[in-house]
């Protein structure tokens, strides 16, 4: 866990307006890294606050979240964006039993969904049976440039 330290206003303006200058400067100011013996027993106000990082895998509850996170990763249209999301819904759904249910080994779907992953598609397709999604293809509404079909243009 990151442990951050809160300093108060207080604090600071102690340590700024010490009445010797020379003092100041051989003195830390509140909350740096480097700190005396005597700072470190004075009693100015801090408070540490405890953060954790962000994991999605702990706000998917059912299928319809797992499938709007996995929409808005498509819509991206990165691939280690992609694997990122499907590496929360396989977190979330448990990953030892979506590795079961896909029929891949524990270790190797870690590795196909970690951060900067490209997984093949074939390991997406079977991971997503396994959580219970699939994919659904849709013609994208764009303008065309030119009146020629998509056959001609594809031959062309």
């Amino acid at each position: 866990m990151l442990t951050y330290e809160v300093i108060t206003t207080q604090a600071y303006d102690e340590w700024h307006d010490t009445p010797d200058k020379q003092t100041r400067g051989r003195i830390s100011p509140p909350g740096s890294r480097h700190t005396t013996r005597s700072q470190k027993k004075s009693n100015m106000a801090t408070d540490s606050i405890k953060t954790q990082r962000f994991d999605a895998a702990r706000y998917l509850k059912d299928e319809g979240d797992m499938a709007q996170l996995l929409q808005a990763a498509m819509d991206d249209g990165d691939a280690a964006v992609l694997a990122a999301a499907l590496g929360a819904i396989v977190r979330a759904k448990g990953v030892a039993s979506v590795a079961q249910d896909a029929g891949l080994q524990r270790e190797s779907l870690y590795k196909a969904l970690r951060a900067n992953a490209q997984p093949r598609l074939d390991t997406v397709v079977r991971v997503l049976g396994a959580v219970g999604l699939g994919f659904k293809i849709v013609p994208l509404k764009k303008k065309r440039a030119s009146t020629r079909s998509h056959a001609q243009q594809a031959m062309a």
